[in-house]
């Protein structure tokens, strides 16, 4: 199988340029379980070694990191436990500087941000074990909802101040105030406390309670979508009617690349699955074994829900979710060097697989499709104009293709042109050394 961590694969034919394939972006070496899968379905998986509630969770690199949360008896605790999905195992990490629950936690470029609960702001870095303390929050704020978008974190929400919006920048380490959450129902805006939130590409998705009761429409959630490069809020369709008994408790988002991009927004039983792409919402399978406050992290597009409560009792629970549609997303083959170029026997045409692949082929100028197994010269390939196009499978058995590479294939430069000119150079150099001698010489006859 072709392995995706920084590996280059060297696709090589005999009758066309090198082609490099460069899997990225992939979060692990492979899926976290191997065919066949059941959608839609829950799976225990190993308990969370430190029982906790009010606990957040986030992903870097594979790994899911449990940080913070309060223990059996409600005191805020710094733990920090490491998850492996590939292995099933857990291992402990560099403790939280400040003790704290029901805080916000995003991954961004590698790091993780552990905002709010107060106005703590401090970031862990899984490379080097290690914590660093950054600005904080300009208000104290807890059960914030925070997440990453367009070089920024964005904290909404939360108790007491109800509608804050702020956009940390991680560069250069400031805070700016961006437009409110929006209060639709009027009053106290019940998702302050009661909401989740995800982004997806520059725009932030916002599920969010707005009345917890009413005589006739009862609890209200509404779906609002806020916009970064315009700063500005717009409706979107609501939960449906499955999700308002269970209120909103995490959401996160599938990329894609396993699974269809959907967010996966859970209430202490519920589960609905939200398309931005069509803005409709479905209903999930129910959490098996129903409490809340859990965290919620998502590792090639399997969800995990990790700790939580009961009603009086902190949780160990672990359950993996395999998402709607899992294994059915082809591989995505895209090419880096520019189309209709033109290339030596020397050149190569650089693609890129998002993920690990069982096997790749190409077809080239209509022929039949071959294997791509080794490292073959171009030698053979004739002056004039191609195309190609690379093909990938994955371990389901989905194909996903490039788009079709049309390119031109020139003469090799001459190797004495180069010696030429070296030449010409040296032959210019020497006149002009002679031609200031002769001056000097003449300059001392004169005198």
């Amino acid at each position: 199988m072709y392995r995706a961590n920084g590996i280059l694969l060297i696709l090589l034919l005999s009758v066309i340029p090198s082609i490099l394939v460069t899997p990225i972006t992939a979060t692990s070496e492979q899926p976290s379980s191997s065919p066949p899968v059941t959608e839609n379905s829950w799976t225990e998986m190993t308990p969370l070694p430190t029982p906790r509630s009010g606990l957040r969770a986030a992903a870097v690199n594979g790994k899911i990191y449990a940080i913070g949360g309060w223990d059996g008896d409600s005191v805020a605790v710094v733990t920090n436990e490491m998850y492996n999905p590939a292995s099933n195992n857990w291992t402990t990490k560099a403790p939280m500087p400040t003790a704290r629950a029901q805080f916000g936690i995003v991954a961004y470029e590698g790091k993780i941000y552990c905002i709010g609960g107060g106005t703590t702001n401090e970031v862990y870095d899984p490379a080097t074990d290690t914590w660093e303390t950054k600005a904080p929050m300009p208000t104290a704020r807890s059960n914030v909802e925070v997440s990453a978008a367009d070089g920024k974190i964005y904290v909404m929400g939360g108790d007491p101040d109800q509608t804050l919006n702020y956009a940390y920048d991680p560069v250069s380490d400031n805070w700016t105030v961006k437009a409110p959450v929006p209060n639709i129902a009027g009053g106290f805006n019940s998702a302050a406390i009661y909401a989740a939130s995800a982004a997806v590409g520059d725009k932030v998705y916002w599920i969010g309670v707005v009345g917890f009761f009413d005589q006739t429409l009862g609890m209200r959630i509404l779906t609002e979508v806020y916009d970064t490069k315009t700063d500005s809020w717009s409706l979107r369709a609501s939960p449906p009617d499955g999700l308002p008994d269970q209120l909103p408790d995490a959401a996160v988002v599938t990329t894609g690349k396993w699974a269809p991009q959907r967010i996966y927004v859970f209430g202490s039983s519920a589960c609905c699955a939200y398309d931005p792409a069509t803005d409709k919402w479905s209903l999930a399978q129910r959490i098996p074994m129903p409490h809340a406050d859990f965290g919620l992290a998502v590792v090639d597009d399997k969800l995990y829900a990790i700790g939580g409560r009961y009603v009086f009792k902190t949780a160990d629970l672990n359950l993996e979710y395999t998402p709607f549609g899992y294994g059915t997303v082809p591989p995505d083959v895209s090419l880096v060097s520019a189309q209709n170029s033109s290339f030596t026997g020397k050149d190569t045409l650089v693609f890129t697989v998002n993920k690990p692949v069982a096997s790749m082929q190409y077809c080239l100028d209509g022929q039949a499709n071959a294997t791509l197994t080794g490292n073959l010269a171009l030698a053979g390939l004739p002056v004039g104009q191609h195309n190609v196009t690379v093909y990938a499978t994955d371990e389901f058995g989905n194909t996903g293709a490039s788009d079709t590479i049309y390119f031109t294939i020139v003469k090799e430069t001459e190797p004495f042109a180069a010696v030429t000119l070296a030449a010409i150079a040296v032959a210019v150099a020497v006149a002009a050394v002679g031609i200031l001698a002769y001056f000097r010489r003449s300059k001392k006859s004169s005198n």
